[in-house]
Formats: structure tokens, sequence, C-alpha cells
């Protein structure tokens, strides 16, 4: 069921991702594996009030656990809650474990644009997403949320696309990228 539903998630088949992370929740409701899916998967269906509630709820159980972390900062990032997610990444029991020291690092200049979304916060979050990609193609993912997140639509995909070698490769990002 788990790998059914990360493929309906990975499609963009979100509803019925959900439906299917319930449905193991139902079988087994201590799982924490289906705890912090469900938490995202409520988030991206636009029930985010719901999804706090769920992550709380596995913060409690589960305060260690790598992807339950992940989830709650991911989604304090990305509803409007760049403090929260800053002071999670700042205090060493609440960082998220899977983040490397330069992922680390970018959030800390991402999360202020997301939390200001001024022109200047936004053009340094752009330069240091690109040249963190730049260094660490690892990077990809986190450059690409934050962007769109901008509203930095065309060098999300500048950024996905340069990583994949998909499109035009003399675009200026992928030519930043590809340096």
């Amino acid at each position: 069921m788990k790998q059914l539903w990360n493929l309906l998630q990975c499609v963009g088949r979100s509803r019925e991702a959900l439906a299917l992370v319930e449905r193991s929740l139902a079988i087994k409701p201590l799982a924490s594996g289906s705890h912090y899916p469900r938490a995202q998967l409520l988030w991206i269906t636009g029930r985010t009030a719901e999804a706090d509630r769920v992550i709380e709820r596995a913060m409690q159980y589960w305060p260690t656990h790598r992807f339950v972390r992940f989830a709650r900062f991911i989604i304090f990032a990305f509803t409007d809650r760049p403090r929260a997610a800053l002071a999670m990444i700042e205090k060493p029991g609440t960082a998220p474990q899977n983040y490397s020291p330069e992922a680390i690092a970018l959030w800390r200049v991402s999360l202020p644009a997301l939390d200001q979304r001024t022109p200047a916060s936004i053009a340094a979050a752009r330069k240091a997403n690109l040249e963190a990609v730049k260094k660490n193609l690892r990077l990809t993912s986190q450059a690409t949320m934050v962007m769109s997140a901008l509203g930095e639509i065309d060098t999300a995909f500048e950024i996905a696309n340069a990583f994949f070698a998909v499109g035009d490769r003399t675009s200026p990002v992928a030519a930043q990228i590809r340096q």
C-alpha cells in the first residue's frame, strides 16, 4: 500500500494517495510511517488545520523520527510560518535530521524570503539557491520548492530542467547551474 500511495502522490494524485494512507492507518493506527505522509497529504490537499493536528500528534509520539520532523518543518515552511520552520532548524532537538549543513544554510537564506517576500529577499534567495544547486545537485528539490513558493516559477522549472537535462540547456539558469 505504501508503494502505491507514494506512486500516486508522485504523479499528483494526492487525494487517492491520502485515501490509501488513511486505509493503512485504519489497519495499523500506531504506525509512524503512515502519520507523516497523512499530514503531508492533508496539507497538499488544502487541509492545513488537519495536517497541523496530525503532525503535532506525531511529534508527541515520535519526536525523533526523521520524517515526522521533516514533515513538520515543510508544513511550517510552506504554510506561511517560515519563522517557526527557522526556529526548528536553529534548535538541535527539533531540526530535521535529514538536512545536510548545506541544506540548513540554504534554508537560512530561503526562509526569510518566504517570510518577507520583498524583492531584495527574493533576489537573495534566488541567488543563494542557484549557487547552492550549482555546488550540490542534491539541493535541487529544495531549491525548486522554494523558488515555486516565492512565485519564481520560471526559475523553479529551469532548475528542475537543468537537473534532469530537459529542454533548453542554454537558458540563463541552466547555464549558471552547469558552470
